[in-house]
């Protein structure tokens, strides 16, 4: 397996780490899953097309039976959420990861960010190898771009239900 599942069952909270390339059944991964499930995401470093396919063929599986809120969605998966609108699925998005670039020392972090992030983001994150102060290290227009419907949905979901 290519890619790692940890599920805490009582606290319906897992994480995935590892590269979605498509040799994994997700929908096995997933198919026990009911409700709000809280995934961290940030361990996903590379997603092939055919681990897009198996990805969203997950996200189809699950539909009307669970609902994933992703945290800490990594560059990998933000790129693939603004490339395919269908690997998004049903999931809720609460944050992503940002990667920071400082021009001081050229050290690179990346810094997670709840939804919805105002733009321009604010440069206020300090470098952890220099201390300088960082900058977005993406074009922010576009890093966000297959975010946007479902920050109005995490938005609608928070109002009617209250935010978890």
């Amino acid at each position: 397996m290519a890619i790692t599942w940890e599920y805490d069952k009582a606290t319906r909270r897992g994480a995935l780490s590892g590269t979605l390339d498509g040799d994994d059944d997700l929908g096995l991964v997933f198919a026990d899953l009911s409700g709000d499930v809280v995934v961290d995401i940030h361990g996903i470093t590379r997603i092939t097309s055919a681990g897009a396919r198996s990805w969203t063929a997950a996200m189809r599986c699950i539909e009307g039976n669970a609902t994933l809120v992703l945290e800490r969605c990594s560059v990998a998966v933000v790129c693939h959420l603004a490339i395919n609108p269908l690997f998004r699925g049903s999931a809720v998005i609460r944050s992503v990861e940002v990667p920071h670039r400082c021009p001081s020392c050229d050290g690179a972090e990346d810094v997670e960010m709840v939804l919805p992030v105002p733009l321009p983001i604010p440069s206020v994150r300090t470098c952890g190898f220099c201390g300088a102060q960082t900058a977005p290290d993406v074009d922010e227009t576009s890093y966000f771009e297959g975010l946007t419907s479902s920050q109005e949905a995490s938005r609608t979901r928070d109002q009617t239900a209250g935010a978890p």
